[in-house]
């Protein structure tokens, strides 16, 4: 577990909108000149049988090179091939590489309740902006108020605050 919260969720967080919300094409997929295209939403959406025997060589890949992923590393897969191309041991690398990473930096969940959390999010360093017309979450980042706040705003606390809120979207 990534994030624990102990803090009631606002109601903005899941607006009726967002839940009767049927995303179209152009919400799934950007489409670029060429024929090219890249998925904007990898969960809770149909997936096109390209992308399911994609998804299948990658996991008989991991399953050959004996490396075992946690199973919160399953909706992910597809961001992975998406990422490298269709990669198949280029996408297997990325997702252990990131499995360790998230191992020790998750080693204690990141909690709503942090002091540290707390501060650097009432400095305004990262605010959500609402959404896009595609309903997913927009974050800014403040670059301003970081390097005004060094001292509380140290690039630890910066990546443990992104990690938060990333997590949290």
């Amino acid at each position: 577990m990534s994030l624990q919260l102990h803090e009631p969720l606002s109601p903005f967080v899941f607006p009726q909108e967002l839940l009767d919300f049927k995303p179209q094409d152009k919400d799934i997929k950007q489409h670029f000149k060429g024929g090219d295209w890249e998925r904007k939403i990898y969960c809770n959406i149909a997936l096109e049988e390209p992308e399911l025997a994609k998804i299948e060589e990658l996991r008989a890949h991991l399953k050959a090179q004996k490396i075992y992923l946690p199973r919160s590393m399953e909706a992910r897969i597809l961001r992975y091939l998406s990422h490298t191309r269709g990669d198949v041991a280029k996408a297997a690398n990325c997702m252990a590489e990131t499995s360790q990473w998230r191992e020790e930096f998750f080693r204690q969940p990141l909690s709503d309740t942090d002091a540290e959390v707390a501060e650097a999010l009432k400095l305004g360093f990262i605010t959500f902006m609402g959404r896009d017309e595609g309903l997913r979450p927009v974050m800014l980042l403040n670059v301003r108020v970081a390097t005004s706040h060094p001292d509380v705003l140290t690039p630890d606390r910066c990546l443990k605050l992104i990690a938060f809120c990333m997590e949290f979207a």
